[in-house]
């Protein structure tokens, strides 16, 4: 999941919240 923090995907996908993500600061 490292190429999809590097492009920022997790910052431009809104997750539910609730859902634990591994890897990605809350």
């Amino acid at each position: 999941m490292c190429s999809l923090q590097s492009s920022g995907t997790w910052e431009l996908v809104p997750f539910p919240p609730g859902k634990s993500l591994v890897g990605v600061p809350t």
